[in-house]
Protein backbone atom coordinates (compact mmCIF):
# COMPACT_ATOMS: atom_id res chain seq x y z
CA UNK A 1 0.00 0.00 0.00
CA UNK A 2 1.54 2.90 -0.87
CA UNK A 3 1.52 6.27 1.70
CA UNK A 4 -1.12 8.78 1.22
CA UNK A 5 1.71 11.72 0.14
CA UNK A 6 2.84 10.07 -2.70
CA UNK A 7 3.38 11.51 -5.90
CA UNK A 8 3.08 9.25 -8.79
CA UNK A 9 4.25 11.93 -11.23
CA UNK A 10 6.79 9.68 -12.14
CA UNK A 11 5.21 6.59 -13.16
CA UNK A 12 3.99 5.18 -16.03
CA UNK A 13 1.55 7.43 -17.90
CA UNK A 14 1.54 10.30 -14.91
CA UNK A 15 4.64 11.71 -16.45
CA UNK A 16 3.41 11.93 -19.83
CA UNK A 17 -0.14 13.87 -18.15
CA UNK A 18 1.89 16.69 -17.05
CA UNK A 19 1.64 19.69 -19.14
CA UNK A 20 3.62 19.90 -21.93
CA UNK A 21 5.51 16.49 -21.24
CA UNK A 22 4.37 14.81 -24.63
CA UNK A 23 5.14 18.35 -26.47
CA UNK A 24 8.77 18.23 -25.18
CA UNK A 25 9.06 14.26 -26.04
CA UNK A 26 7.81 14.92 -29.84
CA UNK A 27 9.34 18.13 -30.15
CA UNK A 28 13.04 16.46 -29.63
CA UNK A 29 12.02 13.49 -31.99
CA UNK A 30 13.29 16.51 -34.28
CA UNK A 31 15.41 18.21 -32.44
CA UNK A 32 17.75 16.29 -29.95
CA UNK A 33 20.08 17.49 -28.64
CA UNK A 34 18.73 21.05 -28.78
CA UNK A 35 19.00 23.50 -26.02
CA UNK A 36 16.54 24.09 -22.89
CA UNK A 37 15.88 27.77 -24.22
CA UNK A 38 15.10 26.23 -27.58
CA UNK A 39 12.10 24.23 -25.59
CA UNK A 40 11.39 26.87 -24.10
CA UNK A 41 10.59 29.12 -27.26
CA UNK A 42 9.27 26.19 -29.44
CA UNK A 43 6.70 24.37 -26.99
CA UNK A 44 6.08 26.38 -24.08
CA UNK A 45 8.13 29.06 -21.69
CA UNK A 46 6.03 28.57 -18.36
CA UNK A 47 7.86 29.25 -15.17
CA UNK A 48 7.73 25.23 -14.34
CA UNK A 49 9.43 23.75 -17.83
CA UNK A 50 12.25 23.27 -15.94
CA UNK A 51 11.17 21.76 -13.12
CA UNK A 52 8.97 19.23 -15.85
CA UNK A 53 12.19 18.51 -18.13
CA UNK A 54 13.67 17.61 -14.62
CA UNK A 55 10.77 15.50 -14.37
CA UNK A 56 11.50 13.98 -17.72
CA UNK A 57 14.73 13.23 -16.68
CA UNK A 58 13.90 11.29 -13.31
CA UNK A 59 11.79 9.01 -15.30
CA UNK A 60 14.40 8.15 -17.46
CA UNK A 61 13.04 9.78 -20.99
CA UNK A 62 15.54 12.56 -21.70
CA UNK A 63 19.56 13.44 -20.58
CA UNK A 64 20.65 16.87 -19.53
CA UNK A 65 23.91 18.05 -20.31
CA UNK A 66 25.04 20.96 -18.99
CA UNK A 67 27.75 23.14 -21.52
CA UNK A 68 29.33 26.52 -21.13
CA UNK A 69 26.73 27.49 -24.23
CA UNK A 70 23.47 26.19 -21.76
CA UNK A 71 22.00 23.05 -21.24
CA UNK A 72 20.95 20.77 -23.84
CA UNK A 73 18.52 18.01 -23.82
CA UNK A 74 18.71 14.67 -25.61
CA UNK A 75 15.94 11.85 -25.62
CA UNK A 76 17.57 8.44 -24.38
CA UNK A 77 16.28 5.42 -26.11
CA UNK A 78 13.53 5.01 -23.62
CA UNK A 79 12.43 8.42 -24.37
CA UNK A 80 12.72 7.89 -28.07
CA UNK A 81 10.49 4.82 -28.46
CA UNK A 82 7.45 6.73 -26.21
CA UNK A 83 8.03 10.32 -28.48
CA UNK A 84 7.76 8.31 -31.26
CA UNK A 85 4.57 6.48 -29.95
CA UNK A 86 2.97 9.95 -29.27
CA UNK A 87 4.01 11.02 -32.54
CA UNK A 88 2.01 8.86 -34.38
CA UNK A 89 -1.13 9.35 -31.79
CA UNK A 90 -0.58 12.93 -32.72
CA UNK A 91 -0.80 12.14 -36.24
CA UNK A 92 -4.24 9.73 -35.14
CA UNK A 93 -5.84 12.40 -33.82
CA UNK A 94 -4.98 15.07 -36.07
CA UNK A 95 -6.58 12.49 -39.20
CA UNK A 96 -9.49 11.96 -37.23
CA UNK A 97 -10.14 15.49 -36.34
CA UNK A 98 -9.76 16.55 -40.19
CA UNK A 99 -11.90 13.85 -41.33
CA UNK A 100 -14.69 14.79 -38.87
CA UNK A 101 -14.36 18.50 -39.58
CA UNK A 102 -14.99 17.56 -43.07
CA UNK A 103 -17.54 15.16 -42.11
CA UNK A 104 -19.36 17.55 -40.36
CA UNK A 105 -19.38 20.57 -43.30
CA UNK A 106 -20.12 18.32 -46.23
CA UNK A 107 -22.95 15.88 -44.38
CA UNK A 108 -24.18 17.07 -41.65
CA UNK A 109 -27.38 18.59 -41.40
CA UNK A 110 -26.43 21.39 -38.82
CA UNK A 111 -24.30 23.08 -41.96
CA UNK A 112 -27.00 22.88 -44.40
Amino acid sequence: RLPMNYDNRYDGIGVIETAHAASVLIFLLSNDGCRKSDIYRNVSHTATMSKKIDMLEESGLVMQNETARGVNIFLTDAGREVALHLSEIEKIIDSSVASNDAFSENNSPHFR
